[in-house]
């Protein structure tokens, strides 16, 4: 365990009570020989204050004590507006491929923030929940996937947020809601879905199972 003392500083003078940090990290991946291994350490402190001066240092601490605390160093952290987090996507599509499967597309936000886009986290809020959200996945690199595995005959709706090194975005708006239904067989290959893009709109097409393509789909009724 590493323990992390950190204190604001105003004009080369400490200017708020000392902090601490516990941080646990492992220790699996170094080498055996302790005394040729010259690998640094790392590890993050979080919640500090942008824009501000601290002087740090760190300390081992084990089941022998605590070692002897490291020489000071002071650290900057960057200014708000050089680590802003993205802006929230666009409201996702959403359209079902089968009884178990929803393909969705959405598009980047504004801004990417202060930082070049990570990823982004997909989350789904399903009709049995009563509004609750979900992480369904993390780390998508991409502006559309397949999402698998769903309950079929259950209305979904999904949303995105995406990440940079300085946070993630606020989550977008709700894509429309969107139900997977029952798969009818059409042939040898072929498999004919009906499903429902919001209530009053029905429609049908066929794919083969998991392309992830959304192939030709007409309309099979109007609103009701």
């Amino acid at each position: 365990m590493v323990q992390v003392m950190y204190t604001e500083v105003r004009r080369d003078r400490v200017a708020s009570p000392r902090g601490t940090q516990d941080l646990l990290f492992d220790l699996s991946h170094r080498g055996q020989d302790r005394v040729k291994d010259t690998q640094p350490y790392e590890v993050v402190v979080g919640e500090l204050l942008p824009g501000t001066t601290y002087r740090v240092l760190v300390k081992a601490r084990g089941a022998a004590g605590d070692g002897r605390p490291s020489p000071p160093k002071n650290v900057t952290t960057e200014p708000q507006d050089r680590c802003s987090p993205p802006d929230a996507p666009s409201r996702p599509e959403a359209a079902a491929l089968s009884d178990s499967e929803v393909a969705l597309s959405w598009k980047a936000g504004r801004s990417a923030g202060s930082s070049p886009l990570l990823h982004y986290t997909v989350e789904v809020s399903r009709s049995v929940w009563n509004g609750s959200w979900e992480l369904l996945g993390d780390r998508v690199r991409a502006e559309s996937l397949v999402i698998r595995g769903l309950e079929a005959g259950v209305w979904h709706q999904f949303a995105v947020r995406a990440v940079n090194t300085h946070g993630s975005s606020p989550l977008s708006e709700p894509s429309n809601r969107v139900r997977t239904l029952a798969a009818k067989s059409l042939g040898l290959g072929q498999r004919a879905f009906r499903y429902e893009v919001d209530p009053g709109k029905r429609f049908s097409g066929s794919e083969e199972t998991g392309s992830g393509h959304s192939g030709r789909r007409s309309e099979m009724g109007k609103e009701r």
